[in-house]
Parts: structure tokens; sequence; C-alpha cells
């Protein structure tokens, strides 16, 4: 007979190996045994999804975490994650899903409630009082706190499609001594935000309204993206060392782009998004860089498509001090006739800092594209380079193809000249 390892097991193992499963499934291991029956009542973790569209489906999933939360312990929980298409019929229990975290001092929240209807869920105040919570995180909420934010303990806030206006955003950051992280995503209702709190080092905002300030004297870490009719002011963030920024503005929004990289002057750390480096391609193919100051960056991260390669070397003059340089291939689509009226890449000046290259090639870089190109700039202007790794895909090609591709770059490489004696380049098939 063969031998049950899984009941040589502590109960302890077993719980943490249900954690591991969506909660529905970890329910149906009651009917495995006898001593199976009420383990799943001892999780720690409760996550429930479900997108469907159809209201009994929504019905059965709602009744399940009710079922589910009277028959836990509720002692035992740290962590409630549900998402699902929200209507307001659902409110009631909704409500009584937070009741239940308020009670046990969940630590973890995380409310994803998509559109069944134009419904939005609005936070009871029972929520504002929740002084265990450490992680929050919801979707499609709104928040009006008639009173006091006393959120002491948490750590990380993420919002998606949320509206608080600006008192509110206000409270919320005065109520949130010990905030970390913060993520803003399409919300609504405010145009400044202040933050004073020397505890907050991260702050995201993707997507928002059309005009945002952002004070944060303290915060290390920011990340932005906006489309073409947002605008972002930001002042006294002296103590930011990485920023994240993609945007998508027209030409004559250059005013615009100069205040926002006269802001980000200081940053050491510079990752510029699809969007952007398209916006800054457009600038130097106009000959509109020229206003932007030098950045004092030492680590720059480049999301691309092919049409802003062959103006890659006008940006890299904005940056004189630049040590390390990573170059990663953007997916999102690009109209037909970009990128094909190229010219021969120069820089004016050497890079006198640059060590490191990591570079992901396009597919028709086998062809001797303009990334190609680029790889042998790099190679001519970086006089201290010591590393430069090019990661190269083929994409439905035979195996000969393939190979006879890989060799090709290889020794397009090997003839480029370089002027750092220190340099190696590393070639990388990332195909598979």
């Amino acid at each position: 007979m063969p031998r049950d390892r899984l009941s040589t097991l502590s109960d302890s193992l077993l719980i943490h190996i249900l954690s591991l499963l969506r909660t529905k499934k970890a329910v149906m291991t009651c009917v495995l045994s006898k001593r199976w029956r009420f383990l799943w009542t001892d999780l720690s973790e409760f996550t429930f999804y479900d997108f469907s569209s159809k209201i009994e489906n929504i019905r059965k999933l709602v009744d399940f975490v009710n079922r589910t939360l009277v028959l836990c312990n509720g002692e035992l929980a740290k962590r409630f994650e549900i998402g699902f298409n929200y209507a307001n019929c659902f409110a009631s229990a909704v409500n009584a899903w937070i009741e239940f975290a308020v009670k046990y001092r969940v630590k973890n929240i995380a409310l994803t409630l998509f559109h069944y209807s134009k419904d939005k869920y609005i936070l009871p105040q029972i929520m504002y009082s929740h002084s265990s919570l450490e992680i929050l995180s919801l979707r499609n909420c709104i928040i009006t706190p008639r009173g006091r934010v006393e959120w002491g303990s948490l750590k990380g806030l993420y919002l998606k499609k949320v509206e608080l206006h600006q008192p509110v955003i206000t409270e919320i950051l005065s109520g949130c001594p010990v905030l970390c992280s913060l993520y803003l995503e399409a919300c609504s209702g405010f145009d400044r935000l202040e933050v004073n709190s020397q505890s907050l080092m991260s702050l995201t905002v993707n997507e928002n309204e059309s005009f945002l300030a952002i004070s944060a004297p303290s915060i290390h870490c920011l990340e932005i993206s906006a489309c073409s009719k947002q605008r972002f002011r930001l002042k006294n963030i002296s103590s930011l060392v990485e920023a994240s920024i993609d945007f998508d503005m027209d030409l004559d929004a250059i005013n615009y782009v100069w205040k926002l990289f006269v802001s980000l002057q200081h940053v050491k750390n510079l990752n510029l998004g699809t969007r952007c480096i398209k916006v800054l391609s457009m600038l130097a193919k106009n000959g509109l860089l020229l206003p932007i100051p030098k950045q004092d960056c030492r680590t720059l991260n480049m999301l691309m498509n092919k049409p802003s390669i062959p103006h890659i070397d006008r940006l890299l003059g904005l940056f004189p001090d630049l040590e390390t340089l990573v170059i990663k291939r953007s997916y999102l689509p690009y109209q037909d006739g970009e990128g094909h009226d190229l010219y021969a890449c120069d820089l004016k000046c050497d890079l006198l800092h640059l060590k490191s290259v990591d570079v992901e090639m396009f597919e028709e870089s086998y062809l001797g594209g303009p990334m190609l190109k680029l790889v042998q700039l790099l190679l001519k202007k970086a006089i201290v380079l010591e590393k430069m790794v090019i990661k190269v895909k083929f994409w439905g090609l035979s195996s000969t193809r393939h190979s006879s591709c890989y060799i090709k770059i290889a020794e397009m490489l090997l003839s480029y000249p370089s002027s750092s004696p220190k340099a190696v380049v590393v070639l990388v098939d990332d195909s598979d």
C-alpha cells in the first residue's frame, strides 16, 4: 500500500501549503478526510477573485465569502483580498467584510472592485479607525472620512480609480505617520500633493487629472506617467535619488519638458519610458533639445521602440556624467512610417564616465539595423567602458537561419573598434 506522505506532515505545514492556494481551492480540501475538514479554517490569508459579469456568479462569490468568514478563525487572519465586479446591491456584504477585517485587526486589505455598473463602493467610516492596518489597496472606491484618518501602522497605500478630494488626501497623508509607499493611478478630486512625512520613500502617480503639483522633500523614488493633456509641477524634491518618467506631449510643450528636467537635474538614477523617449526624440529631430539642462544622472534606463533609436545620440548628450546605460525594448506599437528617416548617429562629445551598457536588441538588428549603429557609436565614444552586454532575440526563424544571424551579429561586433582598452562585449542569445 503506497505511503501517504501528506499524513506525516504537521498541521502547521499543511496550513502553510493551503495558504499558497486561492481560498476557494483551499476550502475544497475539507472533503479529503476528517483531519482536513477544518484545517482551512486556520488560514491567515484569504484571497477571492471572480471576474464574471453574470449577476448569479457574483452572488455565488459573495455568498461563498460570507460563509468562509463565518467559519474561519478570524483571530489568525492577516490578509484579506478580493476582486470582483461590484454593484451597490453588494455594499452591505462588503461592509460586513470590512467589519470582519477591522474586528480581527487584519493587516493587509485589498478591494479590487471592477464596474458591473457605474456604482462605486463608499468606504465605511469604521475603516478609517483601523489602526492595525499596514497595507491597503483600493480600486473603484470613494474615500470620504467624516473625521480623522487613524492609520498609524499603514506602510503601503495603493489607490486606483479612487475619488478623494483635496481635504481628503491631505487628511490621509497626515493620518499615516509611517507611510513608506504611496501609489495613485487614475485618481480624481485633487490638484496638490504635499507630502511632509519623513517616512514616505516612494511615490507613484499614473494617469491622474490634468494638473498636479507635487511637493515631497523626503521621497527617494518617484514614478510619473501622464497622457498628453496632463501636467506635473515638481518642487521640494531635493532627496530624490531615482525617478521614472513617461509622458506623451506635443511639440509645443517644450517649456513644460524643460521645467520637468530642471526639477530632475539632481537625480542620480533616471528611467525614461517609451512615450517620454518618443517626445524627446521628436524634440531632438526638430532641434529643440538645446534648452534642456545637462543632467547629473549616473544610471539611465531607457525603454525604447525602433523609431526613437536614430535620435538617441542627442539624448545621451544630456547626460555627460552617465556611468550605467540600460536600453530595453518596448513592445508598444508605433505608426507605419516612423523611424524611416535614419541618419548617421554621432555624439559631439565622448562619454567620459560610461562603464556599463546593457542593450536589448530588436529582431531587425541582424539585418544591420539602427541598434547596431548605436552599439558601434557607444563603443567609439565610451572611452572607459568596462562591459557591454547585448541581448538578441530571434523569433520565427529556422535553426539554420537563427545560427546564421547570431554569427553575423558576432562578426559585426568584432569588427567595431573600441576606444576603451578594457571593454568586454558579451553577446547573449535571449530567444528562449
